[in-house]
């Protein structure tokens, strides 16, 4: 969290905050500036918290039944070291959420008493892992989930070759079963045939850009939310189509195909060339576009306020094949429906799904979300059903229902069964 805020990136330190600490976005806040203006103070505030060599002095008693004392001294001195430990166990829990903290605190607090420590739980990022705490027992599980038949790697490693990927986030399908994959920073495009072969390779922008997410139309013609804007390519040859006008101007953040041939979209004027500029006031809307990319219809607060939320920053975007939208954001835990229509439908998830970092439908249209460290599985009414070991940036379901993924360096296909 300290690097974040080095790097100036404050609001996916509250982001984190968040997820950590189950609070809300107002305490988040108020923690991470109280974080950020410690770090103000060259040397104040080590990310990464000294070495502490621990000199352990062992006693080695003969014990005679002579020696041992009636006034039960070797009792009391156990029970004093026992309350020490437990008096350290609480200084550091307070020094740790105070501070922002990081999990191998969390873990030595485990490890101070020899009974059960209370820890705050939080939600880990992807690149962390705490030993695995058991899900609710009263999630309901219908028997009928989509086990794994089939898991590979199709391409990937780490690179800028062709067939490598450097900070992948966003890939998409055509008709023809090619696999496109956008990189964030610098905006390279590849494309790979249903095998992995590598086709061919293309730019958006230029290398100073963000590509903040990218979808494909079955046609091949790629959206690429980039800067803020949406832009409009030949998913083949990289030739720039256009862009998709908006009169609120850049501020896009995610992007779906419709299956109509429509684009429904999330943006926010807090988000200006793709970067994070204020947090005065959430505006996480969706903007839903015809065919024609004509705006046909716009939900406006989306989370914040139609489906009575939380003042959101960053928001996902998914549609199913009879058209209903599915949002979720960073600061909102749980998935959100909406008819196509824009009118409010139903939230589920939140047991569940953290932080969500991409969403995909099948046909059946059961949802799948990349949220906290795993694949979450929900069914059509929105009942959890099971979940997969993984976390990828992006997905998507080609018209097999196979579904693939890229969990940066590798682009993976996950068969399912039905």
């Amino acid at each position: 969290m300290g690097q974040l805020l080095q790097a100036g990136n404050k609001i996916e330190a509250i982001k984190i905050y968040r997820q950590m600490f189950g609070v809300g976005l107002k305490e988040a806040k108020d923690a991470v500036e109280r974080l950020e203006t410690t770090l103000g103070t060259p040397g104040a505030f080590d990310l990464h918290p000294p070495e502490v060599t621990t000199t352990t002095t062992r006693l080695t008693t003969t014990r005679t039944v002579s020696n041992i004392e009636p006034s039960g001294t070797s009792s009391r001195g156990c029970l004093i070291v026992v309350a020490l430990l437990i008096v350290a166990a609480v200084v550091a829990w307070f020094a740790f959420n105070a501070n922002g903290g990081d999990n191998r605190i969390v873990a030595f607090l485990r490890t101070l008493s020899p009974t059960e420590t209370a820890v705050p739980t939080r939600v880990l990022p992807a690149t962390e892992a705490l030993p695995a705490t058991p899900a609710p027992t009263d999630i309901p599980k219908p028997t009928a989930t989509p086990e794994l038949t089939d898991a590979s790697i199709l391409v990937g490693d780490r690179g800028t070759l062709p067939g490598q990927f450097n900070d992948a986030r966003s890939i998409g399908l055509d008709e023809a079963g090619n696999i496109y994959v956008g990189e964030y920073v610098g905006g390279r495009i590849q494309v790979f045939d249903e095998s992995g072969t590598f086709i061919t390779q293309w730019r958006v922008g230029d290398e100073n850009g963000f590509v903040r997410r990218m979808t494909v139309a079955p046609e091949g013609i790629a959206y690429v939310v980039y800067n803020g804007n949406i832009l409009k390519y030949e998913g083949m040859t990289g030739d720039l189509l256009g862009q998709i006008d908006y009169d609120g101007g850049q501020g896009f953040q995610d992007v779906a195909v419709t299956a109509g041939g429509g684009l429904v979209a999330t943006w926010n004027r807090d988000w200006q060339g793709g970067l994070f500029v204020n947090f005065n006031e959430s505006q996480d809307d969706i903007v839903i576009f015809d065919a024609g990319g004509n705006v046909v219809n716009i939900i406006g607060k989306a989370l914040s306020e139609a489906a009575s939320g939380n003042a959101e920053l960053d928001t996902s975007v998914a549609v199913d094949g009879s058209g209903n939208i599915y949002a979720s954001g960073s600061l909102n835990p749980g998935i959100f429906k909406f008819s196509p229509e824009g009118k409010f439908l139903d939230k589920f998830g939140e047991e569940q799904a953290g932080y969500v970092q991409a969403m995909a439908i099948d046909f059946q249209s059961r949802l799948f979300a990349s949220a906290s460290g795993e694949i979450l599985i929900f069914d059509a009414e929105g009942r959890y059903l099971d979940s997969i070991d993984a976390s990828p940036g992006d997905m998507v379901f080609n018209e097999d229902d196979v579904l693939y993924t890229i969990d940066d360096p590798q682009v993976i296909r996950y068969v399912l069964n039905r």
